[in-house]
């Protein structure tokens, strides 16, 4: 009788970005009683966007995410989100078949199979909170200025978020 070791379980992760808006992951993070904010994130870049959100429906994000992000940044190829109502609805699915977006739904309760946007969550909340215990502004002037020092940070591709989005494009693929 031999002792085998299992075999271990395959690791099955989203796939990585290798570009800006290659992918996007969001979030709804609570801020307060009927109070959330929509956390866009580029997998790639590490840029986040953010929107107050008052209602946590298909129909607001929808909204919020057009407003945001794709008005800004074009859209994605692939979003990434949980499994809640607000994002796995007939509506986001028909903004996405609208703008040639793939839709991946993680898993429910599985916060870790999105791990770097709950990560950045916690980093913005934490900033969040401080800027808004320390300047008495109300959360969207706080969430601003949280976002801003966020995408100003360098990461490890060396260079800020904000950097790699604005300074760095290949115009040449706006013609293509």
């Amino acid at each position: 009788m031999t002792n085998k070791r299992p075999s271990s379980r395959p690791v099955v992760g989203l796939p990585l970005a290798t570009e800006f808006n290659e992918t996007v992951a969001v979030d709804l993070h609570e801020l307060g009683h009927n109070v959330w904010y929509l956390h866009i994130i580029d997998e790639f870049t590490r840029f986040s966007a953010r929107s107050i959100m008052k209602i946590k429906k298909g129909s607001e994000f929808v909204k919020k995410f057009l407003e945001s992000w794709i008005s800004i940044n074009g859209s994605p190829r692939r979003l990434y989100s949980d499994n809640g109502g607000e994002f796995n609805n007939d509506e986001v699915r028909d903004m996405a078949e609208n703008f040639n977006i793939e839709v991946k739904i993680t898993a429910a309760y599985s916060p870790w199979s999105n791990g770097l946007l709950e990560r950045h969550n916690q980093t913005l909340t934490d900033t969040l909170l401080k800027l808004k215990a320390d300047n008495n502004c109300d959360w969207d002037i706080a969430l601003s200025w949280a976002f801003v020092a966020k995408n100003a940070l360098d990461n490890e591709h060396g260079y800020s978020p904000y950097h790699l989005v604005y300074f760095s494009l290949d115009l040449s693929k706006l013609y293509h």
